[in-house]
């Protein structure tokens, strides 16, 4: 059951339990979204939505996929969300995402993303992770498990990947990403193009 049954003002605005999904692709909003252990049986639809604040979606679930390609917030705060399809965040402009212990049933995309940094410590992505042409300061993979992990043309800084498990990985001549890092995957990971 959310915490979260209304809208508590103008600037700030909650994400009550939901049976048919939830529709705020374009919308602008001052303050902070709140879904904090929101159930919605549907879509959560937030493409190119503007955020003043941040966006907790933690202990939610969404039966369904959920997408927030484009959206501009300063952090997303998503640990324990359960996304039973796929859930999308290509060309987010956020300043850092916790998505720890998140479980997706489909595939993660946060290709084109520019961040300072995006946590998935723990997390389960049954299908792919999608870093394509990704600027990020830090990664935390630590713990996670990746059906294929998809790199081409990011560039990353920092990764601390100790325990990550993955079927897969595809770097192209242009992803940078730490030795170390490469030589991990190099070494436990089968290589795809």
């Amino acid at each position: 059951m959310a915490k979260n049954p209304y809208v508590l003002n103008r600037r700030n605005v909650a994400i009550p339990d939901s049976p048919h999904g939830v529709d705020l692709d374009n919308e602008v909003i001052e303050g902070n979204l709140y879904g904090i252990e929101s159930k919605i049986d549907g879509d959560l639809n937030m493409m190119d939505a503007q955020i003043g604040g941040s966006v907790s979606l933690n202990d939610s679930e969404i039966h369904g996929a959920a997408y927030l390609k484009g959206i501009k917030v300063e952090t997303l705060y998503s640990e324990n969300l359960k996304v039973e399809q796929t859930l999308t965040l290509e060309n987010a402009e956020f300043k850092e995402a916790d998505l720890e212990c998140i479980e997706i049933g489909g595939s993660l995309n946060l290709s084109d993303i520019c961040a300072e940094s995006v946590s998935l410590i723990g997390a389960g992505i049954k299908y792919n992770l999608y870093l394509d042409k990704s600027n990020l300061e830090f990664l935390y993979l630590d713990d996670a498990a990746v059906g294929n992990l998809y790199l081409d043309g990011a560039k990353i800084e920092y990764v601390n990947y100790d325990e990550l498990m993955c079927s897969s990985y595809s770097i192209s001549d242009t992803t940078q990403i730490p030795d170390d890092f490469r030589q991990y995957l190099e070494s436990n990971f089968e290589r795809v193009k």
